[in-house]
């Protein structure tokens, strides 16, 4: 029973669609064709040109951010903050720790790990310049570099004199000093003995043939007194000789700021013979009178001053 009703249902679907498609050909052939029947050219419309778009109109710039959010609106935060740098990988002690300051660096001239570091700059030198060497001194001039007069301190640039004491003489009455220069008593302790003649006091041996005044039995001659040493001896008042000194009382005289000076102890021997014209120098005071020559420290010819 239920075989032959699916039977006619099937049946009955295929009559329906069979009918569909005969209705649906005959309506296609009689639709009607454009005027003139087939192949017939259908007339072109005429063309108007296309109105041209208008320009496009630049648009205002948006307004600023106002300093306060509106209603709702959440406040301006500005552009994006820049992600820091990564930091350089520093010496050991941690990455990135920087570097001490180096005295005599400005900051930004600090060397990068692995380049030598900068000397410090100093004033006067062209950059890259080594620092002046002492010149060479004259065979058995080395020594006298830190040498004088036993139980006298190296002298030196400065302010100040004998050493950094001040100068305070003791005064002593003229016709002593005068008994002293007669007795030349600063010829005691097997000093240097007089001559005639400026080349003889020229010495051999000048570290074996000095003498200070303390192995002299101290000076006894006379005292410049205090305001005109300070306005005319020590270390910043430098002079020439300029004229060859004269032999008086067997030794060599000369004469500066009003007194006269006798040379007392030979002059080195690697001095120049005319070293009295070029070279400047100056006298100071260490219990007794010494004239320097910047030239050659540690050099101390004694002198008096004689009335």
């Amino acid at each position: 029973m239920n075989s032959l009703l699916s039977a006619r249902f099937l049946a009955s679907s295929l009559a329906v669609f069979a009918i569909a498609a005969a209705a649906t050909n005959a309506a296609a052939q009689h639709r009607p064709g454009p005027p003139g029947g087939p192949g017939h050219q259908q007339p072109s419309l005429p063309q108007h040109p296309q109105p041209a778009p208008p320009p496009r109109q630049q648009q205002p710039p948006p307004p600023p951010p106002s300093h306060g959010p509106g209603p709702g609106r959440p406040a301006f935060q500005g552009p994006p903050a820049a992600s820091p740098a990564p930091r350089p990988m520093g010496p050991p002690g941690g990455p990135g720790r920087p570097q001490p300051a180096m005295p005599g660096v400005r900051p930004g001239m600090q060397p990068q790990p692995g380049q030598p570091a900068r000397p410090a700059f100093q004033p006067g030198r062209p950059p890259g310049q080594p620092a002046p060497q002492p010149g060479p001194f004259p065979p058995g001039a080395a020594h006298h570099q830190e040498s004088g007069p036993p139980g006298r301190p190296m002298p030196g640039p400065g302010p100040g004199h004998g050493g950094g004491r001040p100068y305070a003489p003791v005064e002593r009455p003229p016709h002593v000093a005068r008994g002293w220069q007669q007795q030349r008593g600063w010829s005691n302790g097997g000093a240097w003995q007089q001559h005639q003649s400026w080349n003889e006091h020229r010495a051999r041996h000048w570290e074996s043939e000095h003498r200070g005044w303390g192995q002299r039995g101290g000076y006894g001659g006379a005292f410049i007194p205090q305001p005109h040493f300070y306005r005319h001896f020590g270390y910043e008042h430098a002079f020439r000789i300029r004229a060859r000194p004269t032999i008086y009382m067997g030794y060599p005289r000369f004469h500066y700021a009003g007194y006269n000076f006798l040379f007392v102890d030979p002059w080195p021997e690697y001095w120049d013979p005319d070293w009295y014209l070029h070279d400047d120098v100056y006298i100071d005071y260490d219990d007794g009178y010494y004239l320097y020559n910047p030239r050659y420290p540690g050099v101390a010819i004694a002198v008096s001053v004689v009335l």
